[in-house]
């Protein structure tokens, strides 16, 4: 039997991504285990946004 301590949820805030973070949750309590949620920012070029500061 698998023995999780550390479970890894990455997230996009869509409803799917939702779900699997719920599933996600289940699966650390059933196994006492941490639970990180992931959240990626993509980066931006400074140069190619336009406008006034």
């Amino acid at each position: 039997m698998i023995d999780f301590t550390q479970v890894l949820c990455p997230v996009d805030f869509s409803e799917s991504s939702t779900r699997a973070l719920a599933h996600a949750a289940t699966l650390a309590r059933w196994y006492e285990a941490q639970l990180t949620v992931l959240h990626v920012v993509p980066t931006f070029d400074p140069v190619q946004v336009r406008g006034e500061l």
